[in-house]
């Protein structure tokens, strides 16, 4: 799957910057904790398992906790594809959306 960033012009960048920050703020304070990383290494281009070393049952534990948190549904499959943490922020705002939930 390609990263979210390199969808269509002014798509996904242009798309995070209308996303209150606090949402994106608490996504990645819920990848931080669920990585055992510190919140500086979480950056939007950070690749979840080559760079911050994401192993299954992390990744399937911050699913759980974003659901959780957000009140979305997430298949395994769809967050088996996201491969970085600006991907997981758009998986994310796009649920929201779908549910009529928005995260303006």
């Amino acid at each position: 799957m390609r990263s979210a960033r390199r969808t269509r012009a002014g798509g996904t960048d242009a798309f995070l910057e209308r996303l209150d920050a606090s949402w994106i703020r608490e996504i990645i304070a819920l990848l931080a904790l669920h990585l055992a990383l510190p919140e500086s290494m979480v950056r939007l281009s950070a690749r979840l398992v080559e760079d911050l070393g994401a192993e299954h049952h992390q990744l399937a534990q911050l699913a759980l906790a974003l659901e959780e948190s957000f009140a979305i549904d997430l298949s395994e499959d769809v967050f088996g594809r996201l491969q970085c943490v600006r991907d997981v922020i758009v998986c994310v705002a796009a649920h929201r959306r779908r549910a009529g939930l928005l995260l303006c």
